[in-house]
């Protein structure tokens, strides 16, 4: 009886607690602080994910970068991404630097101008392949403070071929502008047709964590060139991001291997960076020796009939990328079989 007594008295101790008010409020608090203290570590900070369409490219393809920035999980509409890629020596291939959305980003420093010219600075608009293109450009540091600055000049034909690239670091002074004067020499096989010069400053190499102070600068020059090819179509944005850019791999002057794309951000006092590895190979070069040969055959033969997320599945002899390793690369590597880079219409 005097267990049981207890326990009814207890109950009722509990009932009486539940009811009053200020129980009924230090539980809501307790809600309200996991939700502000847990929640946010799923989402807080600046994120920034950049990506390649595929993770394995050959002479001729085009490859689409995209990516999404957020703050706290709110995606980020006027912030300036950073792009560099590096070639498998490690040395600069590309520099691009690409909005979020459609804010402007506005800061002390800027790019005044920017035009083609001839060796002596005159502005000019056409280029013959073989010859050098002269880039003109004017940054102005509006600062209180001096600021050490990356210049880079990036040349892209109509089919979005990478044809060059220039730079200089060096320091200007506050409350001044300089003038830099670039040349980038046109390769033989760059397409007839518009082509862009990509002007950019960053604070350092985004391979190193540099962003850039402002918004790219494209000038548009047109090349004279006999070699004639139709722009290829963007891609539909199947990768859901909110900026991409492209880049078709050039046929000539390319090494093979992986290529490091790096990318940074600087938004709110807050930087995020990172990279991501692409291949540029021939179809069917699956151990990225530069041939085509039966030791990649080997390779696609232990993978064959797997599909993605199976333990023998081998993403580099997936040659279409479909997410499965069947008949279709495996006539894929036979069309190229024996191929070596530089040979057999490569």
């Amino acid at each position: 009886l005097s267990r049981g007594f207890s326990s009814n008295k207890h109950r009722e101790s509990v009932k009486n607690l539940i009811r009053k008010p200020s129980f009924l409020f230090m539980c809501l608090l307790l809600v309200m602080i996991i939700k502000i203290v847990v929640t946010p570590s799923l989402c807080s900070g600046l994120n920034l994910n950049v990506n390649t369409d595929s993770l394995s490219y050959s002479p001729g393809s085009l490859v689409i970068i995209g990516g999404n920035a957020s703050l706290n999980g709110e995606s980020i509409t006027d912030g300036l991404v950073g792009i560099e890629i590096l070639d498998p020596n490690l040395s600069p291939f590309f520099f691009r630097a690409l909005k979020t959305g459609e804010g402007n980003q506005l800061g002390w420093l800027k790019i005044i101008d920017a035009y083609t010219s001839d060796s002596a600075g005159n502005p000019r608009s056409k280029f013959k392949v073989g010859t050098s293109v002269y880039v003109t450009t004017v940054i102005e540091n509006m600062g209180p403070n001096s600021e050490t600055i990356l210049v880079t000049v990036a040349l892209s034909d109509y089919i979005f071929q990478p044809l060059g690239i220039s730079l200089s670091i060096c320091s200007i002074p506050s409350q001044s502008s300089l003038i830099f004067t670039f040349s980038i020499p046109i390769p033989k096989w760059a397409v007839n047709g518009s082509a862009n010069a990509f002007v950019n400053v960053f604070t350092d190499f985004p391979s190193k964590g540099g962003v850039p102070y402002c918004e790219e600068k494209a000038v548009t020059f047109e090349i004279e060139s006999p070699n004639i090819e139709i722009s290829p179509q963007r891609s539909p944005n199947s990768m859901s991001s909110m900026f991409t850019m492209q880049m078709k791999i050039p046929k000539e002057d390319i090494k093979l291997g992986n290529y490091t794309l790096s990318y940074s951000m600087s938004y709110q006092g807050l930087q995020s960076y990172g990279k991501t590895i692409f291949r540029i190979t021939i179809t069917g070069d699956i151990n990225g020796d530069g041939r085509v040969n039966y030791q990649d055959l080997f390779l696609l033969a232990a993978a064959y009939g797997s599909s993605q997320g199976e333990e023998k599945y081998n993403k580099s002899a997936d040659l279409n990328s479909d997410g499965k390793i069947n008949y279709q690369d495996l006539f894929l590597l036979a069309a190229n079989y024996g191929m070596t880079f530089g040979k057999g219409g490569t």
